[in-house]
């Protein structure tokens, strides 16, 4: 330090323009020559209001947006079910009309399938072969012995044929 001091006192212009260099140095590293002071203080402080409203800006368009969507979903999915249960009740009313004109169907066929059932009955009956009887006499001591077969209309058979023949005039005289 001693020969620091010495050489200063034998050249004091070069010490003088070295310390304010040095000096000059220290001050620029310390940020002193950035720039407005305070003015830019100021506007450090103006632009970090206007980031942070922007940024509250932003947080608060998201949350909106998520709001939003999570109603869309919400009555995408009310719409849905809504859909889901008029086409279950349509259905049902369908199966129930198409259940009802069955039966119905049914219930008018059923008189045509009884009367076709006593049709087939009838016939069947009318169908059925004569009455065959048979009389054998021995005669007196063998003398005027023979046998006669008989055949007559079976009754039932003929009042079977009678009133297929009333169905059939019924039938087809309407």
């Amino acid at each position: 330090m001693n020969k620091l001091i010495s050489w200063a006192k034998e050249h004091p212009t070069e010490a003088t323009i070295g310390g304010l260099v040095a000096g000059l140095a220290v001050l620029y590293f310390m940020g002193f020559f950035s720039g407005g002071g305070q003015a830019q203080a100021g506007a450090d402080n103006a632009s970090a209001y206007y980031a942070a409203q922007a940024a509250q800006t932003q947080s608060g368009n998201a949350v909106q947006i998520a709001q939003i969507e999570a109603q869309s979903g919400t009555a995408q999915d009310l719409i849905a079910a809504n859909a889901n249960v008029q086409n279950s009740q349509i259905w049902s009313q369908v199966g129930l009309q198409e259940t009802q004109a069955n039966d119905q169907a049914s219930m008018s066929m059923a008189p045509f399938q009884t009367e076709a059932q006593y049709i087939s009955t009838l016939g069947q009956i009318a169908s059925l072969p004569p009455l065959v009887s048979s009389s054998s006499s021995s005669g007196f001591l063998g003398i005027g012995a023979g046998s006669k077969t008989t055949s007559t209309p079976n009754p039932n058979a003929m009042a079977a044929a009678a009133n297929l023949n009333n169905l059939s005039n019924g039938f087809f005289n309407t």
